[in-house]
């Protein structure tokens, strides 16, 4: 009896310290910021089955819309911007074909963003920013430059993620060691840089520390683990991060260079053995942000369904809606009104009207 009285304080020490350890590992070992209290999903969810389009003439990986436009990145043949008709599926240009001419690009990221008709896009191998007029690459059969900017570095950054922030700025994401700058060197996270010169203007963490320690037989590894998609939300100056193998929404306000993070609730916790994969799509319309989910139930076993969802969320991180969707999609995209979704196992384009998700 003394010795259970004796231990009892001790035993319940140890119990808040591991609660609170427990609590805190998530973000105190991986991210940068602190993540808000968990969002649940509901648990009553609408099917959606999306509307087939037209069958494509190459693989939508990494695609694009733009009006009556889909560009997808190619990789398979020559590192690529191919724009097809959204309504037929066929080729309309080939653009940036690979090499070293006029037009012609060597290693381009295939993440990128098209506004009012002009993709903003990053060529790794130099480190230089550059634009497409599309409708002009179109009309005239070639790729057409709109502008071309060196970006300043020391390094030959892999950049993951590129997005133009206001006219002149943007943001450049490396996942893996951030090579981009001396700074962050080690850190995953954002650089912004001022397009009227090249020069860096500020960097964003995301991570605490890249060398976050991952097990031999993980089968992730560092320059996967913060893989994020992303969407901008120009009345928040704020860019919406939706991460691939965390279950963890981040929002970056690059006016004011601070951090914020949601962890879903409801679904499986980030395991690093496992390559589970949640995120496969952010974007972000009407006033909300859609999540394209795809992922297994909580306390299901290994042979349970994979589920692929589309969830609703507000600018504050909770979830409004959640929508199951009939199979497993690869890629989604807005434009139009509409979300985009592309399949693996197919090159058809599948459609959801907004208006069903309200």
């Amino acid at each position: 009896m003394y010795w259970e009285s004796r231990q009892a304080p001790l035993i319940a020490f140890l119990a808040v310290v591991l609660g609170i350890a427990s609590c805190n590992s998530f973000e105190d070992r991986y991210f940068a910021f602190r993540l808000s209290e968990s969002t649940a999903v509901p648990a009553e969810s609408v099917q959606l089955i999306p509307v087939r389009r037209s069958e494509f003439e190459i693989p939508l990986y990494g695609f694009k819309i733009y009006d009556s436009v889909l560009v997808a990145w190619q990789a398979v043949k020559d590192f690529s911007l191919t724009a097809c008709s959204l309504y037929s599926g066929n080729t309309l240009v080939h653009l940036c074909r690979r090499g070293r001419g006029g037009g012609e690009t060597l290693t381009i990221s295939p993440y990128y963003h098209i506004v009012d008709g002009v993709v903003e896009l990053v060529e790794n191998s130099r480190f230089r920013y550059f634009e497409i007029n599309i409708p002009e690459s179109i009309k005239k059969g070639q790729t057409i430059f709109d502008r071309t900017v060196i970006l300043q570095t020391d390094n030959s950054p892999s950049t993951y993620n590129t997005i133009l922030v206001g006219k002149d700025s943007l943001l450049c994401y490396d996942a893996k060691f951030n090579t981009i700058s001396r700074k962050l060197a080690g850190i995953p996270g954002f650089s912004m840089y001022d397009l009227k010169d090249g020069s860096l203007i500020e960097e964003y963490g995301i991570a605490r520390d890249a060398s976050v320690k991952l097990k031999k037989k993980s089968p992730l590894s560092l320059g996967t683990l913060f893989r994020s998609d992303d969407c901008l939300v120009p009345e928040s100056h704020c860019l919406g991060l939706a991460f691939y193998y965390f279950p963890a929404i981040a929002f970056l306000d690059y006016e004011t260079g601070t951090i914020r993070g949601v962890k879903i609730e409801g679904v499986p916790e980030f395991n690093q053995m496992k390559r589970f994969l949640y995120f496969r799509g952010i974007e972000y319309a009407g006033g909300s942000i859609y999540l394209h989910y795809v992922g297994e139930p909580q306390n299901d076993d290994l042979s349970s369904e994979i589920h692929s969802k589309i969830l609703k969320m507000d600018l504050s991180g909770r979830i409004e809606k959640s929508f199951e969707l009939d199979d497993l999609y690869k890629s989604m995209e807005y434009g139009n009104g509409r979300l985009y979704l592309s399949k693996a196992s197919d090159d058809y384009l599948y459609e959801i009207d907004l208006k069903k998700l309200n």
